[in-house]
């Protein structure tokens, strides 16, 4: 944390609080998990978030598994918290 812009902000941050749902073609799915800590940092135009999912293992993130629908947790947590109100401010798309 010393070396980032980052703050931790929200620790075991529910998804079901924020009701979350993906929309299906024969109805909708009801998104439940909790979120361990998610860290913001806001400059004067843009509000950015990164989700952290402490794990005891080792776990590597492959965009291969993404785009054929598996581990696909911290997308729907990304998601989740892209869409819910947990703040009102500009959240940025396209950070660099």
């Amino acid at each position: 944390l010393e070396n980032t812009k980052f703050k931790p902000e929200y620790t075991e941050l529910k998804i079901k609080d924020m009701d979350f749902n993906i929309v299906l073609d024969k109805g909708n799915m009801k998104i439940t998990g909790i979120v361990d800590r998610v860290d913001t940092y806001e400059d004067d135009d843009n509000f950015y978030y990164r989700i952290i999912d402490y794990k005891t293992g080792t776990k590597k993130f492959r965009l291969d598994d993404i785009l054929n629908g598996l581990n696909m947790q911290m997308l729907i947590y990304l998601m989740a918290i892209k869409d819910s109100n947990i703040t009102n401010k500009n959240i940025c798309k396209n950070p660099q």
